[in-house]
């Protein structure tokens, strides 16, 4: 049994289900050897800052933070540190069940969860000091909430479900290197700036609708799922180009308008599917690998500004792959290659909108169908 003490105007409550959806007093959280479970604190819109340490894996369910528009801070097993009302650090790397004070007389205590890049405070904390050991204060008025239960220690993995910060809109930033999975539109619509994930896992729209997000780092992804970063218009650097990336489904960057420039020459894609790169309306570059032998259908739709494709191994252009590449005029395709039925440089009616001055395998015989 774990123990939360929280209280909302004069409403006192001690719950197992951790459930706060729609409170909209509380402003900070900070959650000890506790999962985030379904709907916990969805739509606390004045909920600005969360720590969450623990010694076990955690869990943050879907819904879990949704619609939690001024969310600013999550620091996930920060240093804890308490101070007196002088400033004086009264404890270091709290462990809030075992930990004894042999000298303390004030009245006011300060709690600091740091990490490297976020630093969270709560005054006034919910907090004394009987029989020499530091316990959470009973029915006391606060706008925080502390959840605990055991003492935290390392750093275990973190699986975030589905929805867990879907339009969270003020946050910024969040520390995924512990983080092992991601579930879909974990994170959609919100106002993450960059993502830099050690996940094998990662599903569908986690990052969709980001558009303060600029920069993208996946160092171990096998798969992009369907539309991951679809509607990023400020993405500009991705860094994915690693050799265990082996799939990319639809739509993934699609309507990434910012984006210019995607290597993928070491990764090991074998498939691609249609309408990935779609939309990307700044696209000029891009190297495909040589483990990838087809291009499907509208895989480049309306890349306008897209000049040159590397692709040394391609076997296969299928049907409108590269509709509306109004520039594209540099392309690297192996001998021999077919082209899908239809055109795959142009739109149906015939009209010519692929400038295409040379390609380097182009066939007169019939291994084109």
């Amino acid at each position: 049994m774990f123990l939360v003490k929280y209280l909302n105007d004069e409403n006192y409550i001690e719950s197992p289900h951790m459930v706060f959806k729609k409170d909209e007093k509380l402003e900070s959280v900070i959650i000890i050897n506790e999962e985030v479970c379904h709907c916990c604190f969805s739509e606390c819109t004045s909920l600005k800052s969360v720590a969450i340490i623990s010694d076990k894996p955690i869990i943050i369910q879907r819904h879990g933070f949704y619609q939690c528009s001024s969310l600013e801070k999550i620091i996930i097993n920060g240093k804890l540190i308490v101070k007196d009302d002088k400033g004086q650090t009264i404890i270091n790397n709290i462990q809030m069940n075992r930990h004894v004070i042999t000298d303390y007389s004030g009245d006011d205590l300060q709690l600091i969860i740091t990490n490297d890049r976020q630093t969270m405070v709560v005054n006034n904390l919910p907090l004394i000091i009987e029989d020499g050991k530091l316990k959470i204060k009973p029915r006391y008025h606060y706008r925080q909430l502390i959840i605990y239960n055991g003492q935290p220690v390392a750093k275990p993995p973190i699986d975030i479900h589905n929805d867990a910060f879907l339009d969270c809109s003020s946050l910024k930033y969040f520390d995924f290197q512990n983080v092992k999975f991601i579930g879909s539109s974990a994170f959609g619509d919100s106002g993450l700036e960059s993502v830099k994930s050690r996940a094998r896992t990662i599903e569908h729209y986690a990052f969709a609708g980001c558009d303060s997000l600029q920069s993208v780092k996946l160092n171990r992804i096998k798969v992009l799922d369907e539309s991951l970063f679809s509607n990023c218009s400020s993405l500009t650097d991705i860094n994915i180009n690693v050799p265990p990336l082996t799939f990319i489904n639809k739509w993934v960057f699609s309507h990434c308008s910012s984006l210019k420039n995607i290597d993928l020459g070491n990764t090991s894609i074998t498939s691609i599917r249609k309408l990935c790169f779609s939309n990307c309306y700044s696209l000029t570059n891009i190297t495909l690998p040589n483990s990838l032998k087809r291009i499907p259908s509208s895989a480049f739709y309306r890349c306008y500004s897209l000049t040159k494709v590397v692709a040394n191994n391609i076997r296969i252009i299928e049907k409108d792959a590269f509709v509306r590449c109004d520039s594209l005029i540099n392309t690297n395709f192996p001998k021999p290659f077919a082209l899908g039925d239809g055109n795959s440089f142009s739109e149906e009616d015939g009209e010519e909108d692929c400038r295409i001055a040379f390609v380097n395998s182009l066939m007169t015989n019939n291994e084109f169908h």
